[in-house]
C-alpha cells in the first residue's frame, strides 16, 4: 500500500500558507529573543548551566535556530490541526475530506442476469493540508489512492471536485482471472459537497467498465 502521498490543487494557495508561516515563525524567533532568552540568561548566569547556555548561543541555538524550531512546529500544527478550522478553510477553500464514507456502486459489468453489477462501496479518507490517501473497500476487493488531485474548490458550498488513479487489489475470495473482482487500474472522478459524494470511475479491465456510485459520511475520524 502507498499510503498518504502529496495531492495537486489548482491555485497557489500553499504558496502563500507557507510565505505565511514562515513570516509567523520569524516574529515569534524576534519576540524569543528580545524576552524569553534574556530572562533565561538572567536565570542561569552565575549557575552551573551558565556554560551549557554560553555553548548553546555560540552554535546558534538560542538565536538563528529558533526560527527553524518555531516554522517546523507552526507547519506541523497546520498541515495536520489548523488547516481544518472555519477561519483558515475560509481562506484556502479545501473542504476537510477525512473519515469514511459509505454508499453504493453501480457498474457498466453485467451480471450473471445480464443486469449492471451493483455492490455496497467504502471509502476511508486520510486528508492533511498537503497529503492524503484514499481507499475504497468492496466485498471482494480493496483499491487505494496513487495520484490524487482537488480543484474546483468552494468554501461557501463546502464543495471541490476530487480526482484520482488508483489500484485495485483483489482479495482472497476474487483471485480468479476474467471475473469482474479480478486486480486492475482504474481512475475516479467524485463531486463532493458537505457529507455527500457523486463519483464516475472507469477501469482498464478487458472488457473496459465504467460506473458511478454516490457516498455519504458517516464519520469524520480515520485513524
Amino acid at each position: 500500500m502507498a499510503g498518504m502521498t502529496r495531492y495537486s490543487i489548482d491555485s497557489n494557495v500553499r504558496t502563500k500558507i507557507v510565505l505565511f508561516v514562515a513570516t509567523l515563525s520569524i516574529a515569534c524567533a524576534v519576540l524569543a529573543n528580545l524576552s524569553l532568552f534574556p530572562t533565561l540568561e538572567a536565570i542561569v548566569l552565575n549557575t552551573n548551566a551558565e556554560a551549557v547556555y554560553r555553548t548553546l548561543s555560540g552554535v546558534g541555538i538560542t538565536g538563528s535556530a529558533t526560527a527553524f524550531a518555531s516554522y517546523g512546529i507552526l507547519w506541523s500544527l497546520f498541515d495536520n490541526v489548523l488547516w481544518k478550522r472555519g477561519v483558515f478553510r475560509r481562506f484556502h477553500g479545501i473542504p476537510d475530506l477525512n473519515g469514511e464514507w459509505i454508499g453504493h456502486a453501480t457498474s457498466s459489468f453485467k451480471d450473471e442476469d445480464g443486469n449492471p453489477y451493483s455492490c455496497d462501496m467504502k471509502l476511508r479518507i486520510t486528508h492533511t493540508f498537503t497529503k492524503i490517501q484514499c481507499t475504497a473497500c468492496f466485498a471482494a476487493s480493496e483499491s487505494e489512492s496513487s495520484c490524487v488531485g482537488i480543484s474546483a474548490c468552494n468554501a461557501e458550498r463546502d464543495s471541490c471536485r476530487l480526482e484520482f488513479s488508483y489500484e485495485n487489489e483483489a482479495g482472497e475470495n476474487a483471485v480468479r482471472v476474467g471475473t469482474w473482482q479480478e486486480s486492475h487500474l482504474g481512475f475516479n472522478r467524485i463531486r463532493c459537497e458537505g457529507n455527500t459524494m457523486k463519483g464516475q470511475y472507469f477501469t482498464n479491465r478487458e472488457p473496459q467498465t465504467k460506473g458511478t456510485f454516490v457516498l455519504e459520511r458517516k464519520s469524520e475520524d480515520v485513524k
